[in-house]
């Protein structure tokens, strides 16, 4: 059964393995088991264990990449933290003392990446209300950004905004609906007023978009943020303009047979982040989306979308707006890593 090994005789349940699996700690500025590593950032990989097993019987070695990561305080234990010293790709590996591995098994291990730590320039535009004050408080804008960095430090990316605050005296661009229509006059009204020619995410903030349902949306020429939108969208967005798509774990949300996708976690359908296959076992798919950056709505009683903040190496099977469009189509999204084209900017 997935998830267990022998361990002098006793059933030893592994939690672990790969980069998508395990919970964080976003409030504490760090995250468990990250598929990247920003340049001169520091990394922390977990397993978890049954009680019976002394953390010093846990040994991690850096079986690929050591030129570009180095442990931190030691390599034994179920949590170790890494370093990145140099760009290019790493893997871990963690060996427990009396775990039997048989073929096919292989030692549970995490694979990631260590990326160029890039500052990303942010110029920032909110649109005033009928009142004369801004739909988002300016001073607010600072602790949106940090949120979005704490996750996009995956990416090795920082927002940092520059230039002032630039207010926008317009009400009739504070609502806006049909978002996703390209020929959306008033979007591209308000997007086209500027242009930082590629070297900057312009981030507009607005009152609601499709009446309160969406709380981001990314065009090429900029960002928009409605009210109820906060770090975790922005840094949804910015990945969009990466490049990455959006997942579900349901085709049809507003159907009599919504159409979740089935079944368990599998090396197809994770192929990037199966980590030895030590998830635990009978862990469903639709399970595992949830906790994915690039899930794009909240079905029934599912997790809120700020409670999935993870990008992972590779491709996740879901269900997926194939080639840009809105029908769904099941099969591996590029939801993760592989799936950057670019570093965010406004086009």
């Amino acid at each position: 059964m997935r998830g267990f090994a022998r361990f002098r005789g006793a059933a030893v349940f592994l939690a672990l393995a790969a980069n998508i699996a395990f919970r964080a700690d976003v409030t504490a500025g760090h995250m468990f088991n990250p598929s990247g590593l920003p340049l001169g950032g520091t990394g922390r990989f977990k397993i978890e264990v049954s009680s019976n097993v002394p953390g010093d019987d846990i040994e991690w070695t850096i079986t690929e990449g050591a030129d570009c990561v180095a442990f931190v305080g030691g390599n034994t234990g179920p949590e170790v933290a890494v370093t990145a010293t140099a760009t290019g790709d790493f893997r871990l590996e963690a060996n427990i003392r009396g775990l039997v591995i048989t073929s096919p098994r292989v030692l549970p291990f995490f694979t990631g990446a260590v990326y160029p730590a890039v500052n990303v320039p942010v110029t920032v535009w909110i649109v005033k209300k009928g009142d004369g004050l801004p739909v988002r408080e300016p001073s607010t804008i600072s602790g949106l950004l940090a949120d979005a960095n704490k996750i996009l430090w995956q990416r090795g990316l920082t927002l940092v905004r520059t230039g002032p605050y630039y207010l926008i005296n317009n009400t009739n661009l504070l609502d806006h609906t049909d978002v996703l229509n390209p020929a959306n006059v008033k979007l591209t009204a308000m997007l086209d007023a500027t242009n930082s020619m590629g070297n900057a995410v312009e981030l507009y903030f607005v009152r609601t978009l499709e009446g309160g349902a969406a709380k981001g949306l990314c065009w090429p020429e900029g960002i928009v943020i409605a009210a109820n939108g906060d770090g975790h969208t922005i840094a949804h967005e910015v990945m969009h303009d990466c490049g990455l798509e959006d997942i579900y774990t349901v085709e049809n949300p507003n159907g009599a047979d919504p159409n979740p996708v089935s079944g368990p976690v599998s090396a197809e359908r994770i192929p990037a982040d199966w980590g030895g296959g030590y998830y635990p076992p009978g862990l469903a798919q639709r399970e595992l989306i949830p906790r994915l950056l690039m899930r794009g709505e909240c079905f029934g009683p599912e997790p809120e979308l700020s409670k999935g903040i993870y990008l992972p190496r590779g491709t996740v099977y879901g269900w997926r707006n194939a080639g840009g469009g809105t029908v769904r189509t099941l099969g591996n999204a590029g939801v993760g890593q592989s799936a950057v084209q670019r570093n965010p900017g406004s086009y």
